[in-house]
């Protein structure tokens, strides 16, 4: 009998050490790649947020794209009286005079807006209604302005009016 428990003492000595020397190596390279694992899924959550991030920034920049059209670097004034005289012309009202009065030097601490402007003062011809569309038109126009003052006279027998406009452009 000792001879039995001898060698099973001797066994369980020698599984023990096979399982220490053997499979704790193996046991330490799984959790390792367990770990791996985890880092490798945190990286990819960080990529994944990155390229939600610059989709998100693509869209900010084509909003930005937009704005700046609305209020270009310069004054722009050949693309102003391209604009003003293209509306007069698809609302059917006729151009008579336009005028630009440059400001003084823009300066942002002093002035109430929050942008440099041009004044724009021009004179349309025609009816009550297509001078609603006309301002309608100006409204939704790409460029940023202000209507500050509306004037006008009828023309005659007809029912053309004649409107004098004071409008307010925006640039940067």
């Amino acid at each position: 009998m000792n001879k039995k428990l001898f060698f099973s003492i001797i066994f369980i000595i020698i599984t023990l050490a096979i399982l220490i020397f053997l499979v704790s190596p193996l046991w330490i390279a799984v959790w390792q790649s367990l770990s791996d694992i985890k880092n490798n899924q945190a990286k990819k959550a960080n990529i994944e947020d990155i390229l939600a991030k610059t989709k998100e920034y693509k869209q900010i920049e084509e909003q930005a794209k937009k704005i700046f059209l609305a209020l270009p670097k310069e004054k722009d004034i050949p693309d102003l009286m391209v604009q003003f005289n293209k509306l007069a012309y698809t609302n059917a009202m006729l151009m008579d005079s336009l005028r630009f009065t440059d400001p003084q030097e823009f300066n942002p601490e002093e002035s109430e807006d929050p942008f440099a402007s041009i004044t724009v003062t021009l004179t349309v011809s025609g009816t009550y209604d297509d001078f609603k569309k006309y301002l309608a038109a100006l409204e939704t126009s790409l460029r940023s302005m202000d209507v500050n003052s509306i004037q006008f006279a009828s023309i005659g027998p007809s029912s053309f009016i004649k409107f004098n406009l004071t409008i307010k452009v925006y640039y940067q």
